[in-house]
């Protein structure tokens, strides 16, 4: 029987220097800033007489823990939950423990009785929905002149995405985040600097060292995603091969998982290419798979069961199922 001809596809690293990146203004892949060959000769020769690996003794910032398990907050968008009630920001494993109590205490009910029962704060017990809109803005304003960076990112997130009754007004949530990041909130320091690496019409121009300075700055602050947007913006920057090989690998070391494929995909091909060795790469990938483990835990694991999946989710696998089922009693 003949071998089958198989196209051998190359893959493309989103962000690279003299590769195709993708720009997600226009949706479009173009060209990013280019390479010098004396520039990659050095790197290359660099990397080929290097006898210690320069990010051997680094670790990545102290990050922010949930306030009831103490592991590291999830890195992934939706994984976390604010209550306002008591001004608090809990994992969603934490999150679904509580629900599970519920659900074992009265057995049988609905997902929409489910969902509602997982509105209830784990702190104070109460349903944090329950609260009249208006009281909880007001709440969040209060906190927020009295000094939570909490409060201030939250009304910043309010009033960009039009959330608790206030209508969209970036102009109000650029001035809300600008007083987050001031006094130290690593999630609005790197809102703040998507602003200036892709701009906001009429009141942001585009700015990429103020962006670097916001993404180096929350990353600093222990928000992880912000190393590989430094390296993002390096890339449109022009900067040098090394400063973004070294946030990239930054950006794997933390655990941090891209949708785009930036981090694993760059980092796969800036070993083919020798700008790291094979012994970086390796220790980069065992130090990722440290990362991620460090945030996971059995709660967490059934926190996707309960918050992401249903019983007809095409990714539900019969353990999961069992466990769901197990849950709900």
């Amino acid at each position: 029987m003949g071998k089958k001809n198989r196209k051998k596809v190359k893959e493309e690293s989103p962000t690279q220097h003299g590769k195709k990146r993708h720009n997600k203004k226009s949706g479009q892949w173009e060209t990013a800033q280019p390479i010098s060959s004396d520039e990659y000769a050095r790197v290359v020769t660099n990397a080929l007489t290097r006898t210690e690996d320069p990010l051997k003794d680094w670790a990545p910032p102290e990050a922010e823990d949930c306030p009831i398990c103490l592991l590291p907050q999830p890195l992934e968008f939706g994984h976390s939950y604010y209550f306002g009630c008591c001004n608090q920001l809990v994992c969603w494993g934490c999150k679904g423990d509580a629900l599970k109590l519920q659900m074992r205490e009265k057995p049988g009910r609905s997902p929409e009785e489910i969902m509602e029962a997982s509105d209830v704060c784990p702190f104070c017990r109460q349903n944090y929905h329950a609260t009249p809109t208006k009281e909880r803005v007001e709440r969040e304003v209060s906190r927020a002149e009295s000094g939570s960076i909490e409060a201030m990112h939250r009304l910043g997130l309010y009033h960009h995405h039009g959330e608790q009754g206030i209508a969209v007004n970036m102009s109000k949530a650029l001035s809300w985040y600008k007083k987050a990041s001031d006094a130290g909130h690593p999630k609005a320091c790197h809102l703040l600097g998507k602003f200036y690496q892709e701009g906001l019409k009429g009141l942001v121009d585009v700015n990429l060292e103020e962006a670097m300075i916001h993404y180096q700055r929350a990353a600093e602050l222990g928000h992880y995603p912000a190393f590989k947007n430094l390296a993002d913006a390096q890339v449109d920057a022009g900067a040098g091969l090394e400063e973004i090989v070294m946030n990239t690998r930054k950006a794997m070391m933390c655990g941090v998982v891209d949708q785009d494929n930036f981090v694993a995909g760059n980092m796969k091909n800036f070993y083919k290419m020798k700008i790291i060795t094979k012994e970086e790469y390796l220790y980069s990938l065992k130090v990722h798979q440290m990362s991620v483990e460090k945030r996971n835990s059995p709660s967490r694991e059934d926190a996707i069961c309960i918050f992401r999946l249903g019983e007809d989710h095409p990714k539900m696998c019969p353990e999961q199922l069992a466990r769901l089922r197990k849950m709900r009693g």
